[in-house]
């Protein structure tokens, strides 16, 4: 027994020695003379059986740094049996590996990737034929720009070249002689739309010196969807960015709106032909027609680069009658992705110029490095040749007839998949019949028992992260700027997603919302409604600071070292420089010494008052700019929103104060604050004279000066450009403002103000200064929400003036909202528009009534103190009470922003003030006209009202039953009674 273990040790031993020279082998010793296996000397060669210790040495079972962490070094569950330890991840490794070992480490590290054929969000092509990988294997070795070695790549190109001109109608090729085509093959399309985009700004150069003209600041108008490469070119070469914002049911750009940003230093228009976001043409006819306007009128040069990435390859086989190429006569370039709708791998473009007269020269540079001249208009030089080779077998084997019998089994299964995911009752397609194969959607918005929308607990991205576990990969995202309230999801469909794969898709999201309409979950957005709900805005604890982290992020990305100390709180430094300064001015050290006159003590004890008065303000004001709730502002400091916070507080409570005041205490305690008031005022008659023309005298000469030159024409106009800003919706504007002069004339019997000649109140004031305010207002919203705003701190400006302009940018919105107010939506949301421009109303009507019972002149700074606060907390007033509106899904958790509430309450207790004050001063009787005016308007609106809710919310047994099963019921029986009654 003893012999047989000796002899398993033997064998054991010599097995351990076997694996140590396999596997930690040393390069034997080096004969004299030689170099260890060198050209020049012949060095002991390894033995049979055993690996190239010097070409792939083996790695100490000890680690020689052991300052390096595990998780900085590679592990394989295979690979493991041929080293002993782990690989540096990051680290150049001294000695090489295995070619085994390496295949299995990069092997293990790739098998949690997507399946390309699942990953739904690419639209690059993920399958080609046999034959087509073998000679894309076969060139892989093949540079393309080695012309003189490799002519055949050159030909290759250059037929692919001439069959995409003639795709693309290009004039350079027409006819049936030679084809002499003006383009390139590229990486991708990012560094087609470059060149392409780089012609057009060097053709405009090149047109603006021919009329010696300034050629420095150059522009291009685009829509917001285009694809990130063209923000990369004008930020790359110096262009300015000028975007049509998309809105709601409206997602590419429109020639009305891109006309408005087009000037005589736009280098011409990028249009997008398929977008990204959800596969949609732009209309490049109506652009062309645009450019045609604009060239005849001005004299200009623009043309058009067609983005045609996806849409360029698509749209020839399946919309052969749709115009959007060279037929139009200023489309200057056309970009394509062969590896997209091209049907080749990763990574091919495709950039077109209309001839050689539109390739500007500045883009072509000659070499002769490779020994040969050639010609080069592509931003990077070596290239492979495979994919070039594999468009142009692609070209041959399917030809006319076999990309568009693919492209439309593609629209095939398009149909199929907008039909089941409609079938679902979950979600609204925002992509279009006419586009690529792209499925783009949302989920609807559930009806909630009153009628009104509300939004899901669960949205896109909840539906993406279900998918991503069945292993499908669909894009959740949102739409550009202006409408990224907006979220959506898309489904590109490529060659290889068949359908069979179309019904697993669909009903592993059927799957999905069975799930997600089971169980709880919560993005970030809605946390914070619920942190908001369940906190209100006290500080949270360790356990739920995360949840308002994201509220905190655009402040976060003002922070440069030159500003950090603005944003850092200071709250300690400023009680300890409170506290001093209460010291110094309440004269605490100094002894209480009061005056031996009486009269003197009186004035001493008033003036102290009115200090003590003043100091217990400005300590709540201080309290409210370092401890006050933020707010959805951030410009051009969040403590000026929290500074507006506190007076707006301030005044309510010195609203309530008068409230309990009579009317004449209440002139006399304005005494203290302005000794001038307390007089009786000289009301101005502006209807007293409302003649024109005077008969025998011509023109009425002082009326016109008068009104045109009164101080109140300018306010008209200022005051109507911020509500246009604030409120941004022409037809709630135009309300108020109509409403507002049917207000004057229903009081102007009380206030001699409101009495006015009707060409002063429609024409000059509704149809002039309203007018002028509007719509220069909603034109400056405009144009500041077409642009993009990616914001830097001060600091990271490349000069002083640069430094400057930020500076005075901080002054500006961090970015402008878009408000889709949806006033016929639902009487619901009908109801609340009516509440705000109730709200404005009051306001107005206030200002005139609180200057008539107060004696304050229009000249006393308390009237623009009013306006000023109002203007300031009317900007995030409006914008917290459009989300109160916008986010009632929340029923039980929703609450009104602050800045909203305090508006409203100081409208109303400012209304109870003129209510308590004007008792004995207008005594005039209402005229019947007034009362008979409002009482029809008011039945005018109430009937149809009435007869719109009942329809919306108990007639309809369909909007009924999806308002859930009591209200289905509800209207079934109902139903079924006027059937009876009937």
């Amino acid at each position: 027994m003893s012999s047989m273990i000796k002899k398993v040790e033997q064998v054991a031993g010599k097995v351990e020695a076997a694996a140590e020279g396999l596997f930690h082998h040393h390069a034997p010793a080096v004969a004299s003379g030689g170099d260890g296996g060198g050209s020049g000397g012949a060095g002991p060669q390894p033995a049979a059986g055993t690996m190239h210790a010097e070409r792939h040495p083996t790695f100490s079972p000890v680690l020689a740094d052991p300052s390096v962490s595990v998780d900085d070094l590679l592990d394989s569950t295979f690979a493991s049996r041929y080293t002993s330890v782990p690989m540096s991840k990051t680290t150049l490794p001294e000695h090489g590996a295995p070619a085994g070992v390496v295949y299995q480490l990069i092997t293990d590290l790739r098998k949690l990737d997507t399946t390309p054929a699942l990953n739904l969000a690419s639209f690059v092509t993920t399958w080609m034929e046999p034959e087509a990988e073998k000679l894309i294997q076969e060139s892989l070795n093949v540079n393309y720009v080695d012309t003189d070695e490799y002519p055949s790549s050159t030909e290759i190109h250059n037929r692919c070249l001439a069959m995409l001109a003639k795709l693309w109608h290009s004039p350079a090729v027409a006819g049936e002689g030679p084809a002499d085509p003006v383009g390139t093959a590229c990486i991708g399309s990012s560094e087609a739309i470059m060149l392409g985009a780089l012609g057009l700004k060097k053709r405009w150069e090149a047109w603006r010196t021919k009329q010696g003209k300034d050629a420095s600041r150059p522009n291009l108008v685009m829509g917001a969807q285009v694809h990130v490469c063209w923000q990369k070119f004008c930020r790359y070469f110096s262009v300015e960015e000028r975007y049509v914002p998309v809105e709601e049911g409206r997602y590419v750009s429109s020639p009305e709106l891109m006309k408005e940003l087009i000037d005589e230093n736009t280098i011409g228009i990028g249009a997008v032909f398929g977008s990204t976001y959800n596969g949609e043409f732009e209309d490049v006819s109506a652009l062309d027609a645009l450019c045609t306007e604009l060239n005849e009128a001005n004299g200009w040069n623009l043309g058009i680069h067609v983005d045609g990435a996806s849409g360029a390859f698509y749209a020839p086989f399946m919309y052969p009658d749709l115009v959007w190429d060279f037929r139009l006569d200023n489309v200057v370039s056309i970009n394509a992705s062969g590896h997209k709708y091209g049907l080749v791998y990763p990574g091919l473009g495709w950039v077109m110029w209309r001839d050689a007269d539109n390739l500007p020269e500045a883009l072509v540079f000659w070499e002769n490095y490779l020994g040969t001249l050639e010609r080069s208009i592509t931003l990077n030089f070596s290239k492979p040749a495979t994919n070039i080779i594999a468009q142009y077998y692609q070209f041959l084997r399917l030809g006319f007839s076999g990309y568009r019998k693919i492209f439309t089994n593609l629209d095939i299964i398009r149909k199929r998949l907008t039909a089941a995911l409609e079938r679902t009752g979950h979600f609204e397609i925002l992509s279009k019949p006419v586009g690529v194969p792209v499925v783009a959607f949302r989920f609807k918005t559930v009806q909630g028992a009153d009628g009104t929308a509300h939004h899901r607990l669960y949205d896109e991205f909840a539906l993406a992260d279900r998918l991503r576990m069945r292993g499908w990969v669909l894009p959740a995202y949102t739409m550009p700027d202006n409408a990224k309230h907006i979220k959506l999801m898309r489904i590109t469909i490529r060659e290889d997603f068949s359908l069979s794969m179309t019904d697993m898709l669909v009903k592993d999201i059927e799957d999905a919302l069975v799930y997600l309409d089971n169980h709880f979950t919560f993005n970030k957005e809605q946390m914070q409604q619920l942190a908001h709900a369940a906190y209100g805005s006290r500080r949270l604890s360790r356990f739920d600071t995360s949840i308002y982290s994201s509220a905190r992020d655009a402040t976060k990305k003002e922070l440069d070292p030159s500003t950090r100390f603005l944003y850092t709180p200071h709250t300690v430094t400023f009680l300890a420089l409170g506290l001093l300064a209460l010291i110094y001015f309440s004269r605490v050290a100094a002894p209480d010494r009061r005056p031996a006159d009486a009269a003197a003590g009186a004035e001493l004890a008033y003036s102290n008052a009115k200090t003590g008065i003043w100091a217990m303000v400005l300590v709540f004001l201080g309290y409210s700019v370092v401890q006050g709730p933020s707010t959805c502002m951030v410009r051009p400091h969040p403590a000026l929103w929290r500074l507006v916070h506190g007076i707006m507080v301030v005044y309510l409570l010195f609203m309530t104060y008068l409230l309990f005041q009579t009317v004449d205490d209440s002139r006399q305690f304005l005494r203290h604050l302005y000794p001038e008031l307390g007089v009786e005022l000289p009301e101005r008659h502006y209807g007293a004279d409302c003649r024109l023309w005077i008969p025998g005298e011509g023109l009425n000469k002082k009326v016109l000066q008068d009104t045109l030159w009164d101080e109140f024409v300018v306010a008209h106009t200022v005051g109507w450009f911020a509500k246009a800003c604030i409120i941004r919706n022409q037809p709630m504007l135009w309300t108020i403002s109509v409403a507002f002069e049917l207000c004057e004339k229903t009081f102007q019997h009380w206030l001699p103000n409101f009495n006015e000649c009707w060409w002063d109140s429609w024409v000059l004031d509704v149809l002039v200064c309203n007018a002028i305010g509007i719509y220069t207002g909603m034109w400056t919203v405009r144009y500041f929400r077409s642009k993009q705003y990616n914001w830097s701190g001060i600091s990271q400006q490349p000069s002083l003036i640069a430094k400057a302009k930020r500076g005075l940018l901080q002054f500006t919105p961090y970015s402008w909202d878009n408000f889709e107010w949806g006033v016929f939506s639902s009487p619901k949301r009908l109801v609340h528009c009516i509440l705000i421009v109730f709200i404005f109303l009051l306001f107005e009507i206030n200002h005139f009534f609180l200057k008539a019972v107060l004696w304050v002149p229009p000249t006393n700074p308390l009237n623009t103190y009013r306006l000023l606060i109002i203007c300031l907390f009317a900007l995030p007033g409006i914008k917290e009470y459009y989300e109160f509106i916008e986010s009632d899904s929340f029923n039980i958790f929703t609450k009104l922003g602050t800045f909203a509430w305090l508006a409203m309450a100081i409208a109303f207790v400012e209304t109870l003030v003129v209510v308590k004050f004007s008792h004995g001063l207008f005594l005039q009787p209402w005229p019947r006209s007034v009362l008979l005016a409002w009482g029809t308007a008011a039945a005018a609106f109430a009937v149809p009202f009435a007869i719109w809710c009942w329809r919306f919310y108990v007639a309809n047994p369909r909007r009924a039953a999806q308002q859930g099963p009591a209200a289905a019921a509800k209207a079934r029986r109902s139903g079924t009674q006027r059937g009876k009654a009937e």
